[in-house]
């Protein structure tokens, strides 16, 4: 296992967490929570 393939999955790990608190932030604000 590379240190590319390492860092790779930190970063998509981090994408796809900072995408789901964005999504429940905006996605409750269109709700009108």
């Amino acid at each position: 296992m590379s240190a590319c393939s390492v860092f790779d999955r930190i970063f998509m790990a981090g994408l796809v967490e900072m995408n789901l608190s964005f999504a429940s932030k905006y996605g409750a604000k269109a709700l009108g929570r």
